[in-house]
């Protein structure tokens, strides 16, 4: 036996002898998952609930709706008739707003597939023990958006986006590529990634057209082009800015304008500039990128030009 029709599930909602004389129905209804589903959708939408969250398909409202207005003229009086118009227009609003928000569903979805297109970047160097999620990360993979890079004792990563952008990380570092796609229509590209810990050098082209957010702990790093090295560790993030200029925020929304060639701290509840800072122990801009590129680049002749 094959599944049941709409219109034989609604007789045996409407119809309580019906199901005394089909108890075979009754009994596939018990066994078939389909049928038994499809049963209890259209008894809630039939039979008065106060549950909201029911939303019918297209084709079940049109079923509905068609089956009432089949067997409307059978009934003539007043009453008959505002019982079986009251069902339909619950029904017909209810089909009404749930078909209005697919409707918005699939046109924001359809345009922002339209308007953006994935940017995914590119390991051009992987060093020791780098992973990609939990597998081990091969120099020249693409790195799409939601792929957890995690940096090994004594290993490193370089991961670039043309001639760009270019990310040269050290060991201990976790990085979380949230974003990375353009926008076709204006060619602008934007990228956002999450350092949890660990060192990184950054390089974002000034005249490449691109926005970026770094996000920590701490807080955020935003600019449309610079050139920073950061360090995240358990209480604060540090930030020296080498070219270019960027906006630093906390976590509680306290924010900064950057000067070029100053050094930062970015702790959850504000941002502090070296020049600010009464702690003598605290590296000035060109000493902490300095340290940072030694740390990332000896060696490495392939990542001069970002020094």
């Amino acid at each position: 036996m094959g599944h049941l029709s709409k219109k034989i599930l609604i007789r045996l909602i409407q119809s309580p002898e019906y199901v005394e004389k089909s108890a075979f129905t009754a009994k596939h209804i018990e066994k078939c998952p389909e049928c038994g589903n499809n049963f209890a959708a259209l008894k809630k939408i039939i039979l008065p609930t106060d549950c909201r969250d029911i939303k019918p398909g297209r084709h079940v409202l049109k079923n509905i709706s068609s089956y009432y207005d089949k067997i409307s003229p059978i009934h003539n009086t007043a009453a008959s008739k505002r019982d079986v118009n009251l069902p339909i227009l619950r029904i017909r609003l209810a089909g009404g707003a749930a078909l209005f928000a697919a409707a918005s569903i699939i046109i924001y979805a359809l345009y922002s597939h339209m308007q953006f297109e994935n940017a995914p970047m590119k390991a051009s160097k992987v060093r020791g023990v780098v992973q990609a999620d939990k597998n081990n990360l091969r120099k020249g993979q693409s790195l799409h958006p939601g792929v957890l890079l995690t940096i090994g004792e004594n290993s490193s990563l370089a991961i670039i986006y043309g001639k760009i952008v270019k990310l040269n990380a050290g060991p201990h570092t976790r990085i979380y590529i949230t974003k990375s796609m353009i926008d076709k229509k204006t060619g602008k590209i934007y990228f956002e990634l999450t350092v949890d810990k660990g060192i990184i050098i950054a390089v974002f082209d000034k005249s490449g057209n691109i926005e970026y957010t770094l996000k920590t702990p701490h807080g955020e790093v935003s600019s449309s082009g610079s050139t920073i090295a950061m360090k995240v560790d358990r209480s604060k993030t540090r930030v020296a800015v080498k070219d270019g200029s960027v906006n630093l925020s906390s976590s509680q929304g306290r924010s900064v304008s950057s000067e070029e060639g100053n050094a930062y701290t970015i702790t959850s509840t504000g941002v502090t500039s070296s020049m600010d800072s009464s702690d003598e122990d605290e590296e000035d801009s060109s000493t902490l990128y300095e340290n940072t590129a030694k740390d990332l680049l000896d060696d490495d002749p392939d990542d001069a030009s970002v020094q």
